[in-house]
């Protein structure tokens, strides 16, 4: 499995896989991402369920161009990008 030798690069020494934490993350009702894009995919699961969901609408330029902050996120694959 590669999560130890990836968590090893980020200091952590004592990493142990256990046979039984996807079933012990689940019952509580913690999601499990499976598949391509998963960093991605949990990350957009994440910021949807917490924070303030806006849809971008014309003249949202504008409001950065007066001092307000605003973040846009877009997690899409490359592949699905289209500029």
């Amino acid at each position: 499995m590669e999560l130890p030798c990836t968590s090893s690069r980020f200091g952590y020494t004592r990493v142990k896989i256990s046979g039984w934490w996807d079933r012990a993350w689940e019952k509580p009702g913690y999601e499990i991402f499976s598949g391509v894009n998963v960093p991605s995919k949990a990350f957009g699961e994440f910021v949807e369920h917490n924070t303030a969901r806006l849809a971008y609408q014309r003249g949202e330029k504008n409001k950065t161009r007066c001092g307000e902050n605003i973040v846009i996120l877009d997690s899409r694959p490359m592949k699905e990008f289209t500029p």
